[in-house]
């Protein structure tokens, strides 16, 4: 089974789909996720610079060497209680 309206629009409306859903992640992120928004604080790129699919190469890397380097409070993480907080 597949879902067709997605998989038979064309490709034009597709992309425009796809960039208005990447538009509405990249606010999101930013907004709600401390990691993405340090990272877009820390670059010359803010969420409203992502139009489309073709400017997600500007965004920054996500790398396990770059995690390590954006030390957020345990707090920050979605789902954790401050209880379990490294003291």
């Amino acid at each position: 089974m597949y879902y067709s309206q997605l998989e038979t629009m064309p490709r034009a409306k597709l992309r425009e789909l796809q960039d208005e859903q990447l538009r509405h992640m990249t606010g999101y992120v930013y907004e709600h996720i401390p990691f993405y928004q340090e990272m877009f604080d820390s670059t010359s790129i803010k969420p409203a610079d992502i139009r489309s699919v073709e400017d997600l190469p500007r965004l920054y890397a996500y790398t396990p060497a770059a995690a390590r380097r954006v030390r957020l409070p345990w707090s920050a993480i979605p789902g954790t209680i401050s209880k379990f907080s490294p003291r």
